[in-house]
């Protein structure tokens, strides 16, 4: 085991493509730097969730991302539902869409 440092590390090594990252308590802080591990983890929680794309404005709060487990991604990319999601998928919404907007938004319009 000394040489993995960790059991998650030795799991994936004597078990390849059988663990998830999130079948352990916590994840790699790497993991989060890549949009697409954000994005996946994302669309599967609105799956199990039933909310649609076109709903996400509506449903996607802080407390919500932070409840999902993707309260580091979240923090990423500013502590704000909307830049996170502007992250995700570039130019599909607009800030006053959400509920809360970032500060000083409306001083900028």
């Amino acid at each position: 085991m000394n040489r993995f440092k960790s059991i998650k590390k030795l799991l994936h090594f004597v078990y390849p493509d059988t663990y998830e990252e999130f079948d352990f308590q916590r994840v790699r802080n790497e993991y989060w730097a890549d949009v697409h591990n954000i994005k996946a983890d994302f669309e599967q929680k609105l799956i199990e969730n039933g909310i649609d794309f076109a709903e996400i404005p509506k449903h996607i709060t802080c407390e919500r991302l932070i409840k999902w487990r993707l309260s580091n991604a979240f923090k990423r990319h500013g502590d704000s539902p909307f830049q996170l999601m502007e992250a995700l998928y570039p130019g599909r919404f607009k800030a006053e869409q959400f509920r809360k907007v970032l500060q000083r938004y409306w001083n900028d319009k």
